[in-house]
């Protein structure tokens, strides 16, 4: 996979770089208003690999009309910085047998970006200077530790 880059621009905003594509975003102001924040974009990201899953699954059963996914998340009051909840609505067409709604909510739960959540067997984070000096960690650890708080 290419790899993906995030610069800071001015003040807090960043630049996302993706193959050719670039985009920015910045944190929201106090009143919520402004960009995507990058809570925003892993929600994002989750329900659309969930939309992707689910619109293959059901063309490969025959089934055709539009898919949506809703995404709902709420950060925590306890600790600012993490994602409490997340809920995802995923809008099949009309007339879905209850078999396939079931089959679906066990598609969208394979998705590529849902499954590092729970699976990802290395995560690491480097800190390295200009002159090539680094300080590694091992992620996972720390994040199945963040998760019985």
């Amino acid at each position: 996979m290419p790899d993906i880059e995030v610069r800071q621009q001015e003040d807090e905003r960043l630049e996302i770089s993706i193959r050719d594509h670039r985009f920015s975003i910045a944190p929201p102001t106090e009143s919520g208003d402004g960009d995507v924040s990058p809570m925003e974009l892993l929600v994002a990201s989750l329900g659309a690999c969930m939309e992707l899953k689910a619109a293959h699954f059901l063309r490969r059963s025959g089934i055709t009309g539009a898919v949506t996914v809703v995404c709902e998340f709420s950060m925590s009051e306890k600790y600012p910085d993490h994602i409490a909840s997340l809920h995802f609505v995923v809008k099949v067409p009309e007339g879905i047998p209850t078999g396939r709604r079931e089959a679906v909510v066990r598609v969208v739960r394979t998705c590529a970006v849902h499954n590092p959540l729970h699976n990802t067997h290395h995560a690491s984070v480097s800190v390295r200077d200009d002159e090539g000096s680094e300080h590694s960690e091992d992620m996972r650890d720390k994040l199945l530790a963040s998760t019985n708080d």
